[in-house]
This record gives C-alpha cells, structure tokens and sequence, in this order.
C-alpha cells in the first residue's frame, strides 16, 4: 500500500515499512504558502517546510529523515533514520515522494541524495 500526503497538487507517496501500508494527513500547501525564495535563506526554510510536512508520515512507520543541508545551488542532502534505514522501500521515498515535493514547491531546488553519519553518498 502506497502512503499519500497532499502537498496542494502533488501527493506524497511512500511505501510502508515491512508492506504494512499507511495514511496520514496532512495540511495542504500550495506555491502562495512558500514565500519564494530571494536567497539562500529562503531555499532552506522552503526545503525545511516541505521536508516538516512530509516527517510525520515517515515517522508513523517507525522512520524518520533528517535535512542535513542546502547548498545555494539547490542540493540537498538528507539523512533517513529508525526503520528508514536499510528500508527497500526508502528508495522510492527518495524518488517519488522527497524528490518530486522538492521540485514542485522549492523553486531553484535541483537534486536530493542520502547521507550517512559521516555525510558520505548512500545513494548508488
């Protein structure tokens, strides 16, 4: 079973820890709630808020994530944490669901990877 949030027009989906599927809430947001960005300090608080957004959900299966950083060049690494980590599923997470709501509502966002506790890539 798929988890689905909505973000305004694009829902969040997930897959659920160990196939167990879920669904949660959560307050629509639309472009007119981001307060575009003008600097860096825009492109974080947006990525931050569509990142709080989305952690619930992540965190009713026993996950978590983490926004480690923002570059000013739109890169984002995050960190995933409880049963996210190791998860087959945290791939399609990454993909359809952080990634996609990332590039709908942060302007200048340009791609997202995973990190471990040392910030290396856990993307392969």
């Amino acid at each position: 079973m798929f988890l689905q949030i909505d973000l305004g027009s694009v829902p969040f989906r997930g897959l659920g820890n160990e196939g167990k599927g879920f669904a949660v809430s959560c307050p629509s947001m639309t472009n007119a709630d981001m307060d575009m960005p003008g600097n860096d300090a825009d492109l974080h608080s947006q990525v931050t808020k569509v990142i709080e957004l989305m952690r619930p959900s992540i965190q009713s299966d026993g996950g978590d994530i983490e926004l480690v950083s923002v570059s000013e060049d739109g890169h984002v690494q995050i960190r995933f944490h409880g049963a996210c980590v190791g998860c087959p599923s945290s791939s399609m997470t990454l993909q359809m669901g952080i990634e996609q709501n990332l590039k709908t509502y942060v302007p200048g966002f340009q791609s997202v990877e995973t990190v471990d506790d040392q910030g290396r890539s856990t993307d392969n």
